[in-house]
Order: structure tokens, then C-alpha cells, then sequence
């Protein structure tokens, strides 16, 4: 007469195989400094990419405010089409979105130990005017070929840190401060 089931060398078997597994896997999914703070840049990717497209489609100016004390961002959209963006709760409102953004209480705005970034003018976390980044109606920058940058890096560690480059054009890009240059 058979009996049915497992011997004890193929359940041994198995659950080495699962703790092997487990043991690649893990590690990859734990949120690094690194991880959190390139995370970040590309959600400011994401929130820029939103004002710039609003801007266009309302066809209206779009701005972002970035406050390096309060570690946040909020985005605005002249509803009233005057031209003048007073920075109000319905002008937040009306571009939808985002709102008002506060980073992780592990990133900050800054450059930690990294150099500015090549081709970038201006100092400081937010290199742009009084922190503060314009879209106009067509997508552009404004001032007209305003370009900067906006240093995202890790509290405990100045090593890591991300910049979320602007063109003239209203183009962006991540960068990654590693092992001593930008890439």
C-alpha cells in the first residue's frame, strides 16, 4: 500500500528554494536613499509635465512655487486669463493636479555635496527667480528661455542627491549625482 504526500527531503527541497528566491528579491524591493530620492525627481517630472501641458491646453500660464523651508511645491494656473498669476487658492485649484506637494521628510531640497550642474546658471537648491518656475500658454519657459534646476538630496546622506533639469524649451530631465559626476 502507497501513501500519499511528501518526504521530508522534498519539503526541505522546496522551502530552500523559496528562502533562496526570497533572499534575491528582498533586498531589491527595500526603498534605498537613492531609490527615494531619484523617486521624487521623477514625480516632479511628472508634476511639471502637468503645469506645462495645462498651459497649453487651457491655453493660460501655469507657475510652480517651491518653498525649501516648508520642503513642498504648489502649482498655480491664471483662471481668469489676466496675465497675472496672484498665487490664490483658486488658481491652485484650477490647475488640478498636484495642489500643493511636500516631499518626504527624508528628501530636502538641495545640492548636498554635489557641483551645480553643467550649463546651469543661478545657486541654491531652486535655481530659478524668487523659486518660482512659468509656462505660458504655449508650453515655453518664462522669461522667455528661462532654464534652471531643482536639487532633490537625501537628509542623512548629502551624497545622494537628483537635480530635475528645465530647458529654455520646457524640456526636462533627471539627473543622478553617482560616484562623484552628474549622469
Amino acid at each position: 500500500m502507497r501513501r500519499k504526500g511528501f518526504t521530508m527531503i522534498e519539503m526541505i527541497t522546496v522551502l530552500a528554494i523559496i528562502a533562496v528566491i526570497l533572499a534575491t528579491v528582498i533586498p531589491r524591493m527595500q526603498v534605498t536613499p537613492a531609490r527615494e530620492v531619484r523617486s521624487q525627481a521623477y514625480i516632479l517630472i511628472g508634476d511639471l509635465e502637468l503645469a506645462r501641458t495645462k498651459a497649453v491646453s487651457a491655453k493660460s500660464d501655469t507657475r510652480l512655487v517651491f518653498d525649501v523651508g516648508s520642503g513642498s511645491y504648489t502649482g498655480y494656473m491664471d483662471d481668469d486669463h489676466d496675465g497675472v498669476i496672484n498665487e490664490t487658492a483658486s488658481e491652485e485649484a484650477a490647475l488640478g493636479g498636484f495642489g500643493t506637494r511636500t516631499l518626504p521628510s527624508d528628501v530636502l531640497f538641495g545640492q548636498g555635496v554635489a557641483p551645480a550642474l553643467p550649463s546651469i546658471s543661478g545657486t541654491g537648491p531652486i535655481t530659478f527667480t524668487g523659486s518660482r518656475l512659468n509656462f505660458n500658454n504655449r508650453g515655453l519657459t518664462t522669461p522667455f528661455q528661462t532654464r534652471g534646476a531643482v536639487y532633490l538630496v537625501n537628509r542623512d546622506d548629502p551624497s545622494v542627491v537628483a537635480a530635475v533639469a528645465v530647458s529654455g524649451a520646457g524640456s526636462f530631465r533627471v539627473w543622478i549625482y553617482e560616484n562623484g559626476v552628474w549622469q
